[in-house]
């Protein structure tokens, strides 16, 4: 390495090689983070912050921090939770296991969308043992052609529908069952 002469910068008397403006440790600051003069990695400048007003964080996703790229890709609102409170029972977000959920009107909690369909169509709220079942297998096709009322009770998973069937079956081989000991 032939030695052309010292680092252009202020303060800096190490050696440059010949055809560079830099030492190696200014030039690897000017490329990772594009100032000579960021002493380390968590120095302010380093990282992009969130585009949100008064957030300070770190860059994390579509020029978002963490939570703010969070609430955007669940309810596709970004800002303060005051901002999220005005739009629950219209929020639509993708949960864990690739289901839709929202905000149910009744108990104002979050609660899957395919439920919220199925208590629409019933009239009613659904049973604890109740659950529904997507007929495609699509867990974000939530019209209820494609959802079916099923009941955890042993066994589990039948369709209601076969239950009336199976039960009047039953009564018509046992009748009531006062006969039966």
């Amino acid at each position: 390495m032939k030695i052309a002469a010292k680092c252009t910068i202020d303060d800096c008397d190490k050696d440059v090689r010949k055809g560079r403006k830099h030492c190696s440790m200014h030039a690897g600051r000017i490329h990772r983070w594009g100032d000579p003069y960021m002493l380390k990695r968590n120095s302010p400048g380093k990282y992009k912050t969130c585009t949100v007003d008064n957030c300070d964080d770190k860059h994390y996703a579509k020029s978002y921090c963490r939570m703010h790229f969070t609430r955007f890709e669940r309810t596709g609102v970004v800002g303060t939770a005051e901002r999220l409170t005005a739009v629950r029972g219209k929020a639509r977000f993708i949960v864990r296991g690739g289901y839709v959920g929202t905000y149910h009107p009744v108990t104002k909690k979050q609660t899957f969308e395919h439920r919220l369909v199925m208590e629409k169509h019933l009239g009613r709220l659904l049973e604890p043992h109740e659950n529904v079942h997507h007929i495609n297998g699509d867990k974000q096709d939530n019209r209820i052609e494609n959802l079916e009322l099923w009941s955890t009770y042993q066994p589990r998973g039948q369709r209601i529908k076969d239950k009336i069937k199976w039960a009047k079956e039953i009564l018509e081989l046992y009748g009531d069952g006062d006969n039966i000991k």
